[in-house]
């Protein structure tokens, strides 16, 4: 969330930034982790537990690994496009 605040978020248009932390596997540890920085409030699901109107406003898979990929394309794009990159 921190990077998308710093690099995407633009504080003149944009709410603030939400999150989720997806995972193939359970790990507390990691969730612990990823959270203990964070001094925002948050909750912690899992998709099974969901409602079923609550599945519907989260993106799916698909969606979503397109979304992470453009982002990393835009990322590379922006270094390339730097004066002095290699």
């Amino acid at each position: 969330m921190s990077v998308v605040d710093q690099m995407v978020r633009e504080p003149e248009r944009d709410d603030a930034t939400i999150g989720f932390l997806i995972g193939a596997r359970h790990n507390k540890a990691a969730v612990q982790l990823a959270l203990d920085a964070s001094n925002n409030p948050m909750a912690v699901a899992s998709y099974s537990t969901l409602a079923p109107a609550e599945r519907e406003l989260i993106p799916t898979e698909e969606g979503l690994s397109r979304v992470v990929q453009e982002a990393i394309d835009g990322i590379e794009q922006a270094e390339a496009d730097r004066p002095g990159a290699p």
